[in-house]
């Protein structure tokens, strides 16, 4: 079931930590729509649990966006290749 159609069945309840887990990465883009935006924001205020979680995936992606990607020197795949090809040979 798609993020959409999961947003459809969520009728009027209040969200739970499941719902909250599903909807966690289209609340960080800004892709829920504003009733279910708060709701979320509601439960994410109410429930320890989901805030920790929330603040742990926020840390999680600002690292990661932090990161650069650096390309690993020519040699060192080289040999990084032979290795497994040596050791997968030693194994069959």
């Amino acid at each position: 079931m798609s993020i959409f159609s999961r947003l459809r069945n969520l009728g009027r309840r209040e969200l739970t930590c499941q719902d909250a887990n599903t909807f966690l990465a289209a609340y960080l883009d800004g892709a829920l729509d504003e009733q279910t935006s708060e709701r979320f924001a509601k439960h994410i205020n109410r429930c320890p649990t989901c805030s920790s979680y929330l603040n742990d995936y926020e840390s999680t992606v600002d690292l990661s966006r932090a990161t650069r990607v650096q390309n690993a020197p020519p040699e060192l795949v080289a040999e990084t290749l032979e290795f497994l090809r040596l050791r997968l040979k030693a194994e069959d």
